[in-house]
């Protein structure tokens, strides 16, 4: 489980729930028809959007962020780069095919290995990981893209539903304790829009984002290593220093490692 991403959603939900308690309006945020409206409003308009299988992925997506990433972190795959390389240069490739099944990550370690153990040369492995690597960056970037869309919806929803109450409020303009409570919902409802976007959708789309770059130089530097694995005979240090080439002290998302 990613505790970072959980404890940012549950502490964001429960300052603005404290912001409403503590001021005494629970009762006008707690509108039944403006909920409906924007979350309904949302997803249907993202439905128009995006097919049926982008939106169901979208979805399966997002529960990612509360749960700790499936493949190896860039800093590690180096390690284990390097582990399986000075295995290979001393036992053969075949002989580390274990050590990597016993990595734990999404199954690009064997699929790379596999694939450079299948393949005639280094140009056909190669043009076989790197479609798979473009591929994974295109259904991340789709992702990313129906949560940036929702996170643009929501508030414009939000802003309907408030057009919707203030309707309401003109037609009880004579009754000043119904225009009180209508003009309430009204504003409610522009609040849930704001709130889910916010607080939900664009973060979560800006933090698959970063997971993705993690990822994506993940395989990248699984890719080279493997490669050099199986069609160069560089040793393991020099290897290692090549790789550690896509490392920066800057890099996001991805712990930074120095050689010494």
């Amino acid at each position: 489980m990613d505790l970072f991403s959980v404890i940012g959603l549950v502490g964001g939900l429960g300052l603005y729930a404290w912001g409403i308690v503590d001021g005494g309006s629970v009762g006008a945020f707690v509108n039944a028809h403006g909920i409906a409206l924007v979350i309904g409003g949302t997803v249907f308009a993202t439905m128009i959007y995006c097919p049926m299988h982008g939106f169901i992925t979208a979805i399966k997506g997002g529960i990612q962020v509360f749960k700790s990433p499936r493949w190896v972190d860039p800093t590690r795959a180096i390690d284990i780069m390097s582990s399986l390389v000075r295995g290979a240069r001393q036992l053969g490739p075949e002989a580390v095919e274990n050590e990597i099944r016993s990595v734990v990550d999404d199954g690009f370690f064997l699929r790379a290995y596999k694939t450079c153990l299948s393949s005639p040369d280094e140009a056909a492995a190669r043009n076989v990981l790197e479609r798979e690597i473009i591929q994974t960056g295109n259904r991340h970037r789709e992702i990313v893209n129906i949560y940036k869309t929702l996170g643009t919806i929501s508030p414009m929803m939000g802003l309907m539903g408030t057009v919707i109450g203030i309707v309401s409020v003109l037609r009880n303009i004579t009754d000043p304790a119904m225009v009180g409570a209508s003009m309430g919902v009204a504003m409610s409802t522009a609040f849930y829009g704001i709130l889910m976007a916010g607080l939900i959708f664009l973060p979560m789309a800006g933090k698959l984002r970063l997971r993705s770059i993690g990822e994506l130089l993940s395989k990248e530097i699984i890719m080279e290593g493997m490669l050099a694995l199986q069609f160069t005979t560089d040793p393991p240090s020099t290897l290692e220093r090549k790789l550690l080439s896509y490392l920066t002290a800057t890099s996001i998302g991805t712990r930074a490692k120095t050689p010494l």
